[in-house]
Protein backbone atom coordinates (compact mmCIF):
# COMPACT_ATOMS: atom_id res chain seq x y z
CA UNK A 1 0.00 0.00 0.00
CA UNK A 2 1.47 3.65 -0.62
CA UNK A 3 2.68 5.61 2.33
CA UNK A 4 -0.31 6.13 5.03
CA UNK A 5 -2.55 3.70 3.49
CA UNK A 6 -3.60 0.69 4.81
CA UNK A 7 -3.27 -2.58 2.37
CA UNK A 8 -6.38 -4.76 2.39
CA UNK A 9 -6.00 -8.28 0.46
CA UNK A 10 -9.59 -9.37 -0.70
CA UNK A 11 -9.59 -12.92 -2.67
CA UNK A 12 -13.42 -12.67 -4.18
CA UNK A 13 -14.30 -16.57 -4.99
CA UNK A 14 -17.87 -15.66 -5.50
CA UNK A 15 -18.93 -13.28 -3.17
CA UNK A 16 -19.14 -9.28 -4.11
CA UNK A 17 -16.83 -6.73 -3.25
CA UNK A 18 -13.34 -6.20 -4.10
CA UNK A 19 -13.17 -2.99 -3.34
CA UNK A 20 -12.91 -1.32 -7.07
CA UNK A 21 -16.69 -0.56 -7.47
CA UNK A 22 -17.67 2.93 -6.70
CA UNK A 23 -20.14 2.20 -3.66
CA UNK A 24 -17.13 0.13 -2.20
CA UNK A 25 -15.26 3.08 -2.52
CA UNK A 26 -17.66 5.32 -1.00
CA UNK A 27 -18.29 3.13 2.23
CA UNK A 28 -14.41 2.65 2.90
CA UNK A 29 -14.16 6.60 2.49
CA UNK A 30 -16.87 7.33 4.86
CA UNK A 31 -15.67 4.77 7.19
CA UNK A 32 -12.17 6.44 7.09
CA UNK A 33 -13.80 9.92 7.38
CA UNK A 34 -15.81 8.67 10.44
CA UNK A 35 -12.64 6.80 11.84
CA UNK A 36 -11.06 7.51 14.69
CA UNK A 37 -7.83 7.48 13.38
CA UNK A 38 -8.80 9.79 10.45
CA UNK A 39 -9.80 12.21 13.33
CA UNK A 40 -13.17 11.83 12.55
CA UNK A 41 -16.15 12.64 14.46
CA UNK A 42 -16.58 9.68 16.39
CA UNK A 43 -14.53 6.81 18.33
CA UNK A 44 -15.39 3.59 16.55
CA UNK A 45 -15.80 0.54 18.47
CA UNK A 46 -18.38 -1.78 16.85
CA UNK A 47 -19.57 -1.81 12.98
CA UNK A 48 -22.03 -3.84 11.96
CA UNK A 49 -21.39 -4.61 8.24
CA UNK A 50 -25.16 -5.79 6.41
CA UNK A 51 -24.63 -7.73 3.47
CA UNK A 52 -20.91 -8.24 4.16
CA UNK A 53 -20.04 -10.02 0.76
CA UNK A 54 -16.24 -10.54 0.58
CA UNK A 55 -16.06 -8.91 4.13
CA UNK A 56 -14.38 -5.84 2.66
CA UNK A 57 -15.79 -3.25 4.51
CA UNK A 58 -15.52 -4.80 8.09
CA UNK A 59 -12.31 -5.86 7.31
CA UNK A 60 -11.14 -2.23 6.05
CA UNK A 61 -12.99 -1.05 9.14
CA UNK A 62 -10.67 -2.60 11.07
CA UNK A 63 -7.77 -1.66 9.57
CA UNK A 64 -9.07 1.99 9.52
CA UNK A 65 -9.05 1.60 13.86
CA UNK A 66 -12.52 -0.04 14.93
CA UNK A 67 -12.06 -2.57 17.46
CA UNK A 68 -14.19 -4.96 16.21
CA UNK A 69 -16.89 -5.54 13.06
CA UNK A 70 -19.78 -7.95 13.05
CA UNK A 71 -20.80 -8.46 8.88
CA UNK A 72 -24.02 -10.45 7.95
CA UNK A 73 -24.48 -12.09 4.79
CA UNK A 74 -27.61 -14.12 3.96
CA UNK A 75 -25.13 -15.86 1.68
CA UNK A 76 -23.33 -19.14 3.17
CA UNK A 77 -20.60 -19.01 0.63
CA UNK A 78 -19.85 -15.07 1.15
CA UNK A 79 -20.11 -16.14 5.14
CA UNK A 80 -16.91 -18.48 4.43
CA UNK A 81 -15.22 -16.01 1.84
CA UNK A 82 -15.41 -13.08 4.14
CA UNK A 83 -14.04 -15.19 7.06
CA UNK A 84 -11.14 -16.14 5.34
CA UNK A 85 -10.51 -12.78 3.73
CA UNK A 86 -10.28 -11.70 7.39
CA UNK A 87 -7.58 -14.75 8.05
CA UNK A 88 -5.68 -13.66 4.98
CA UNK A 89 -5.45 -9.93 6.86
CA UNK A 90 -4.94 -10.83 9.81
CA UNK A 91 -7.80 -9.23 11.31
CA UNK A 92 -9.97 -12.57 12.22
CA UNK A 93 -9.52 -12.02 15.84
CA UNK A 94 -11.80 -8.56 15.43
CA UNK A 95 -14.04 -9.83 13.10
CA UNK A 96 -16.91 -12.11 13.35
CA UNK A 97 -19.16 -13.16 10.24
CA UNK A 98 -22.55 -14.86 10.28
CA UNK A 99 -25.83 -15.42 8.23
CA UNK A 100 -27.90 -14.00 11.22
CA UNK A 101 -30.70 -12.14 9.09
CA UNK A 102 -30.86 -9.02 9.76
CA UNK A 103 -33.76 -9.12 12.00
CA UNK A 104 -32.38 -11.45 14.11
CA UNK A 105 -29.15 -9.47 15.51
CA UNK A 106 -29.55 -8.49 18.81
CA UNK A 107 -27.29 -5.91 19.26
CA UNK A 108 -27.36 -2.19 18.38
CA UNK A 109 -24.03 -0.47 16.33
CA UNK A 110 -22.08 2.99 16.48
CA UNK A 111 -22.20 2.34 12.79
CA UNK A 112 -24.17 0.17 10.62
CA UNK A 113 -23.46 0.02 6.97
CA UNK A 114 -25.36 -1.61 3.83
CA UNK A 115 -23.77 -1.67 0.71
CA UNK A 116 -26.61 -3.30 -1.21
CA UNK A 117 -29.00 -2.38 -3.73
CA UNK A 118 -31.67 0.19 -3.15
CA UNK A 119 -34.66 -2.05 -3.54
CA UNK A 120 -33.69 -4.53 -0.49
CA UNK A 121 -32.27 -1.26 1.68
CA UNK A 122 -36.03 0.25 0.93
CA UNK A 123 -37.34 -3.04 2.44
CA UNK A 124 -35.10 -3.52 5.05
CA UNK A 125 -35.54 -0.01 6.31
CA UNK A 126 -37.17 -0.87 9.68
CA UNK A 127 -34.79 -3.79 10.77
CA UNK A 128 -31.91 -1.54 9.57
CA UNK A 129 -33.21 1.40 11.97
CA UNK A 130 -33.64 -0.82 14.42
CA UNK A 131 -29.68 -2.01 14.77
CA UNK A 132 -28.19 1.23 15.41
CA UNK A 133 -27.29 2.82 18.41
CA UNK A 134 -28.58 5.80 20.04
CA UNK A 135 -26.65 8.94 18.30
CA UNK A 136 -25.29 6.06 15.81
CA UNK A 137 -24.57 6.34 11.98
CA UNK A 138 -25.96 4.74 9.66
CA UNK A 139 -24.39 4.42 5.85
CA UNK A 140 -25.77 3.20 2.89
CA UNK A 141 -24.98 2.78 -0.65
CA UNK A 142 -25.96 0.83 -3.86
CA UNK A 143 -27.65 3.33 -4.79
CA UNK A 144 -28.40 5.06 -8.16
CA UNK A 145 -28.82 8.90 -8.11
CA UNK A 146 -32.02 8.36 -9.30
CA UNK A 147 -32.70 6.05 -6.36
CA UNK A 148 -31.51 8.00 -3.78
CA UNK A 149 -35.09 9.93 -2.79
CA UNK A 150 -37.10 7.03 -2.68
CA UNK A 151 -34.32 5.23 0.06
CA UNK A 152 -34.69 9.16 1.81
CA UNK A 153 -37.95 8.80 2.07
CA UNK A 154 -37.94 5.31 3.30
CA UNK A 155 -35.25 5.82 5.85
CA UNK A 156 -37.23 9.16 6.62
CA UNK A 157 -40.51 7.53 7.81
CA UNK A 158 -38.55 5.55 10.29
CA UNK A 159 -37.35 8.65 12.23
CA UNK A 160 -33.61 9.45 10.01
CA UNK A 161 -31.91 12.81 8.41
CA UNK A 162 -29.89 12.47 5.95
CA UNK A 163 -26.89 14.19 6.52
CA UNK A 164 -24.39 13.80 4.15
CA UNK A 165 -24.56 12.41 0.13
CA UNK A 166 -21.26 11.48 -1.08
CA UNK A 167 -21.22 10.17 -4.90
CA UNK A 168 -19.07 8.65 -7.47
CA UNK A 169 -20.07 7.83 -11.17
CA UNK A 170 -24.08 6.84 -11.15
CA UNK A 171 -23.29 5.74 -7.36
CA UNK A 172 -24.48 7.69 -4.28
CA UNK A 173 -23.80 6.99 -0.59
CA UNK A 174 -26.45 8.35 2.11
CA UNK A 175 -25.19 9.25 5.53
CA UNK A 176 -28.16 9.19 8.40
CA UNK A 177 -28.54 10.10 11.62
CA UNK A 178 -31.60 10.08 14.00
CA UNK A 179 -33.47 13.40 13.68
Amino acid sequence: APSGQEEVVIEPGMAFGTGQHETTKLCLAALDRLSFGSGGGHVPSVLLDVGCGTGILAIGAIRLGFTSAVGIDHDADAVRIARENAEINQVDGACIFSATPIAQVEETFPIVVANIMAPPLIAMATPLSTRVADAGCLLLSGILHHQAPDVIAAYGAEGWGCVRQDEAGDWVLLEFVRR
